[in-house]
Formats: structure tokens, sequence, C-alpha cells
């Protein structure tokens, strides 16, 4: 397994650095990946062995590139976990489908990857990649995603505001991810507040605003874990559902 780690099986241009995430510690496997969509062809399909879903017949290279990559990765954290690999399925948002005793949980930048798989299915898993904002950009955006007391919080961060924008953007990502399985609705950005946020600590607190299942409740309250690198933010939450 190890050796399967250090490139893709006979794509090795396409998909490399293949590696554990060992700062996400839970009844589990966290994976991560790079790839370059300059490499890709459909024929890696069979190469990687991932069945092609006939809903990207008509999709740019981009978009199958990703697909490949997130397939590739759990199949691997499957193996990691010792578990008989089975499909994932893909809803009507693009989301992937877990088998039933799954949970799990993808994301991918233009060049990156990550999963999250557990056999305990009583987990929520979200993981979410994003690349860093220059603050004009985070600003313009800001709006969409989060409240003024939210906005107060990031001014009066010591790093730039892109770069904290970029971690909360995320963490409502993973945070989404995390809850939709058992929420089965979108709930939008509003949904959740940031009350904490430390860097240096890789932490950031959020709460819900607003109920949205018997489950989750306003005012709970959520720990994620945030990894800074040069030009990307990775955020995580691995906690256990109410009521499982």
């Amino acid at each position: 397994m190890e050796h399967r780690l250090q490139s893709g099986r006979g794509a090795p241009d396409f998909i490399y650095d293949i590696h554990p995430l060992p700062q996400i510690r839970f009844a589990g496997v966290a994976l991560a990946a790079a790839f370059n969509v300059a490499a890709y062809s459909d024929a890696l399909y069979e190469v990687l062995g991932v069945s092609f879903p006939a809903h990207l017949a008509r999709a740019v290279a981009k978009r199958k590139a990703e697909f490949l990559c997130g397939r590739f990765l759990a199949a691997l954290a499957f193996e990691r976990l010792g578990a008989e690999h089975q499909e994932i399925g893909t809803g009507e948002h693009r989301e992937p489908l877990w088998p039933a005793n799954i949970c799990g949980s993808l994301s991918h930048t233009h060049d990156r990857v990550a999963c999250l798989l557990s056999c305990d299915a009583r987990l929520g898993l979200g993981i979410d990649l994003e690349n860093i904002q220059a603050d004009e950009g985070a600003r313009n955006l800001s709006r969409m995603v989060i409240g003024e007391a939210e906005h107060a919080l990031l001014n009066a961060c010591s790093e730039p505001f892109g770069l904290c924008f970029t971690t909360v953007f995320s963490a409502k990502e993973s945070l989404f991810k995390a809850l939709y399985p058992r929420v089965r609705r979108y709930f939008d950005f509003h949904a959740a507040r940031v009350i904490r946020i430390d860097l240096a600590q890789g932490l950031i607190v959020m709460e819900l605003t607003q109920d949205l299942a018997q489950c989750y409740r306003a005012q709970d309250r959520f720990e994620l874990g945030v990894t800074l690198e040069t030009t990307r933010v990775l955020t995580y939450l691995v906690h256990e559902a109410p009521g499982s």
C-alpha cells in the first residue's frame, strides 16, 4: 500500500504526491494528492480502474480529471481502511453518494484533491480545499458568505483579509459536507457563522444560526481544523452526529 501511495499506478504524470494527512485524527483515512490536468486523457479511467460515468461524456477535461482523481483517491482510502471497495454514486447536485455503511468527503482545487473516509457511519465528515484569494476579490465576495459580525472578526485578524476569508469560506463548505447527509437539503453560507478563528492554532469555531434538522439546531457549535499551505487552505470537520 505504501508503494501505491507514491504514484498513480501507471499514471504518475497525472496523479502523484499521494500522501496521508496526519493532522486529521479519526477512525478512518485521510489522503491527499496532486494531479496535472494537462496530462489527462479519457484512457486514464481504465488505467486507474475507475468507471467512466455517462454524465461526464461531454464534460471538459478539467471536470473529468477532477472526478477521476477523487474516485481514485477514494479507492485508495478503501484499501487503506482494509474495506472492500464499493461504487460511489453521484447525486443530482454532483455530490458523492457513499455506500450505506460508509461516510466520506471529497474536495479538489485545480491541481489538488483530498479525501476523508470511514467505516463508522455515525461520523459526519467534511473536507475542503481552496486556493487563497486576494484581498480585493475576497472583499467583493464576502457579503454573499459572511455577516457583519463575521466581517468585524476577520477585519480584526492580524492575517490578510483574503487568507482569513478563504479559510471561513472553506470551513463553511466543510461544515455543509459534514451535515448534508443528515440534513438532506441545501442551506446557504449564512446558516452558520464564525465565532472564533485562530490560524496559528489551526482552529475555526462555527455556530449554527438556524435549525437545520431535528439533530442540528441553532447555536450548535462545531470546531474545524485548518491547515495552511503556501497558496491553499485546507479545512476539515470530523464529528459524531447527534442521535447516531
